[in-house]
């Protein structure tokens, strides 16, 4: 049986809410659409966006999507081990099942500061669901739109989504903190690419590479944009 978000035309993956509710509040959005977690604080000191000057960090923040947090998520870290909550005074919108993985997979990525090592795993109500088979991506922590990363290492990935759907937010925590993520707060940035065959090599510039490295472009202004930046389309629309 065909499934009806696929007979839109350009669908060839799906975010999908298991629990019906975050999709309501809190839904996926693009990433273009979320602010930069410093961006405010930039234009109070500069008044103006300087991170916006640098045309590879910016295409980064920009490209793919943002998976929200779909409800409180209360972290407490110190000497004693970590305690997650999630919901607020009036309980849970989701399975708080939180599960602790082992410390071995882990070890040695990061030193934690005055606390042991945890490694946390989450799952989220959202899951990916793909038509094109050949569509994977990185589920990276949100670099550049989340406030939190200071005090959590959120551990990256790559998931084919060919027969998986899971978007799990795993992290650790730095040092002793206390602090809540709030609903809606970016929790994960999707970077979605086609799987291919690349081969690489490597060896001394020739001529004309040397050339192409010093070209007269590259001290044009703006001349990243102008010469070398491919625009990169992630689209996202509601479905029924």
């Amino acid at each position: 049986m065909k499934l009806k978000f696929w007979q839109k035309d350009g669908i060839d993956m799906k975010f999908t809410d298991v629990s019906r509710r975050a999709y309501q509040m809190h839904p996926v959005v693009p990433a273009k659409d979320v602010p930069a977690h410093f961006q405010k604080r930039q234009q109070d000191k500069y008044k103006k966006f300087p991170f916006a000057n640098c045309p590879g960090m910016i295409d980064l923040k920009n490209y793919g999507y943002i998976i929200p947090a779909w409800d409180d998520i209360h972290i407490m870290a110190n000497k004693a081990g970590v305690s997650v909550v999630i919901g607020g005074n009036h309980g849970t919108t989701y399975d708080n099942n939180v599960k602790r993985m082992s410390t071995d997979i882990a070890e040695g990525i990061f030193q934690p500061v005055g606390i042991d090592l945890h490694v946390l795993h989450i799952n989220n109500p959202w899951n990916i669901i793909v038509k094109n088979k050949t569509i994977s991506a990185a589920l990276m922590p949100a670099f550049f739109h989340s406030p939190f990363l200071d005090d959590l290492y959120v551990y990256p990935g790559i998931v084919d989504y060919n027969n998986f759907t899971t978007a799990s937010f795993i992290f650790s925590p730095r040092r002793e903190c206390k602090l809540t993520i709030k609903a809606g707060t970016p929790l994960l940035h999707v970077l979605p690419f086609e799987v291919s065959t690349i081969k690489a090599g490597y060896g001394p510039a020739d001529e004309y590479e040397k050339d192409l490295i010093s070209s007269v472009y590259s001290n044009a202004k703006h001349f990243y944009r102008k010469y070398v930046n491919v625009k990169k389309n992630t689209l996202l629309e509601a479905s029924e």
